[in-house]
């Protein structure tokens, strides 16, 4: 088998004999048709309204969840399922709603030396939030699961408690990704899959933070053409018939820098809301496959530890050796199966993903250059005039 990049056309709609596009196929498995809407900050959290309609009913309900009530859900759906061999929708990450994370935002996107504060309208993490329940409702598995069922169809939010995240438990798991994560795999496809995965997630997330740095840029240029917008209208006190006519010129050319201005935040809040989004989106995502191959690689270390003790066992121990034996042996079979299938399905969606977040990149870009281009012909026109 071929590693998950070079075997996507094996995941094609062809494979099953279905005309149906990914996409269309993903709204036909939806129970659920949900809309994110706005997001109002609470303290230190955001309280989410989100727009949810049962396929078979007519009005949709408005319901409030606050982010630790999706958290609530990810920890029920990822504990209350076999996800040994699923590749689980990343959550995303908390959102930071402080005065602290205001400021630090607002320097990164106009310099270190502004004291200007940015208000957030939380459009980027309602996206998040939105894309991250399509994904659970698109899931062969989450989809089906009643905490998912019951959290979009009650007006009431789940009964949650609040979740430990010791720091004993990351210990742990970072000592057993040393221990087993470079453990040789017995299958070559899942050996090609884990390489490549590695060496993705890394090009993804340095990818994702470049981006980000360029979308920053642009919102401090946009920050730039204020400033010499503002000093074009500090203009001369004489009143000469030339200097009237060079200041109607820097005016008209200071309105120009205004327009620039505007539509170039256009461009970076685009940038942000398409390419932006899938390169964070499917960085996070990596991390998932990352932790699925994982799963699995520590079955086959069980399994290979079995076959061992097997080896060793003394008659006495012979049959509790090889029941623990088979056990493994399914265990890892059952999730080579299913992460099998799933990988084929990421590779899919990975696909349209990208495909559909290029195309809305492109669209951006073609529509504000044209309006840009329009509003520069305008002061163009005028200058010539004055001329």
């Amino acid at each position: 088998m071929k590693p998950l990049d070079e075997n996507i056309e094996t995941a094609s709609d062809e494979e099953n004999g279905s005309s149906l596009t990914h996409s269309e196929k993903i709204a036909d498995n939806q129970k659920f048709n949900v809309e994110v809407l706005k997001a109002v900050k609470d303290g230190d959290t955001l309280n989410f309204t989100i727009k949810s309609l049962k396929g078979d009913t007519e009005e949709a309900l408005l319901l409030q969840r606050f982010y630790e009530d999706f958290e609530w859900l990810h920890h029920c759906l990822t504990t209350q399922n076999d996800i040994s061999g699923l590749i689980v929708p990343p959550l995303p990450v908390k959102p930071e709603v402080d005065a602290k994370s205001a400021e630090s935002k607002s320097r990164r996107q106009l310099g270190s030396d502004t004291n200007i504060l940015i208000g957030d309208e939380f459009q980027k993490e309602c996206q998040n939030i939105e894309k991250y329940l399509h994904l659970m409702l698109s899931h062969e598995v989450f989809q089906k699961d009643e905490h998912l069922i019951k959290f979009l169809s009650e007006v009431e939010a789940p009964t949650r408690v609040k979740l430990r995240k010791g720091i004993i438990d990351k210990l742990s798991n970072a000592v057993d990704e040393v221990r087993k994560g470079n453990h040789k795999d017995v299958d070559e496809y899942f050996q090609k899959t884990r390489d490549w995965a590695n060496n993705y997630t890394a090009l993804m997330k340095e990818t994702s933070e470049n981006y980000n740095k360029m979308v920053y840029a642009q919102y401090r240029l946009a920050g730039h053409y204020c400033h010499l917008s503002t000093t074009l209208n500090q203009t001369g006190l004489y009143k000469d018939v030339e200097t009237i006519k060079t200041n109607r010129i820097m005016a008209n050319f200071s309105l120009s820098l205004d327009d620039c201005k505007h539509e170039l935040e256009v461009i970076a809040n685009n940038d942000e809301q398409t390419l932006g989004f899938l390169l964070e989106l499917y960085a996070r995502y990596m991390d998932s496959v990352k932790e699925m191959l994982f799963r699995r690689t520590c079955l086959l270390v069980d399994f290979e530890n079995a076959n061992r003790l097997l080896e060793k066992a003394k008659p006495p121990k012979k049959q509790q050796a090889e029941e623990k034996k088979e056990s493994t042996c399914k265990a890892f079979e059952n999730c080579s199966e299913v992460a099998q299938n799933e990988l084929k399905s990421f590779a899919k969606q990975r696909l349209t993903d990208s495909q559909e977040g290029f195309i809305s990149f492109a669209e951006s870009q073609i529509k504000t250059a044209r309006n840009t281009y329009a509003l520069l012909a305008k002061h163009v026109r005028v200058i010539q005039e004055i001329n």
